[in-house]
């Protein structure tokens, strides 16, 4: 019998040698990596979600006080701007016709300084009572011109 020559093969397999414990490291590595970019961009969508979910609630509470006010006083209706914490609030009035105007409400914010948020909200506000004062006759300026008004015949 060879003393010499005998080996026991399993006991050559039955540890872990440094490249596989290597490999295992690094597939533990990225595997936290991409838990943490997960949790972390996750995070950054709830957090945008948020935001914008107070802005545009913010927007719609400007949009009808200025519709609230123009029924109370229409003349008085005017354009704002005010900021408070991270949102800057603008509402811009124009007048298009002595019976209207458009107004903008405009919100802005920043989430970080690469993704600047905004919400624009246009409508229309009509003086009702001042269209029925003038016949329905609302246009935006008066002709420049000597005109006569059309008449409409019933035969």
């Amino acid at each position: 019998m060879n003393y010499f020559y005998t080996h026991n093969s399993r006991s050559r397999q039955s540890g872990f040698s440094t490249v596989e414990i290597a490999i295992a490291m690094a597939v533990l590595v990225v595997s936290f990596s991409v838990a943490i970019l997960m949790v972390s961009s996750t995070q950054r969508i709830t957090t945008d979600s948020q935001l914008y979910q107070t802005a545009f609630q913010t927007a719609q509470a400007l949009t009808e006080g200025t519709m609230q006010s123009a029924l109370v006083d229409f003349h008085s209706v005017t354009s704002a701007s005010s900021g408070s914490g991270i949102y800057s609030y603008a509402v811009s009035v124009y007048d298009i016709t002595p019976c209207r105007k458009d107004t903008l409400t405009t919100i802005i914010w920043l989430n970080d300084p690469t993704r600047p948020g905004r919400i624009d909200l246009a409508n229309t506000v009509i003086n009702q009572p001042e269209i029925v004062a003038l016949n329905g006759d609302c246009g935006p300026l008066p002709p420049t011109t000597p005109w006569t008004a059309l008449t409409c015949n019933q035969d």
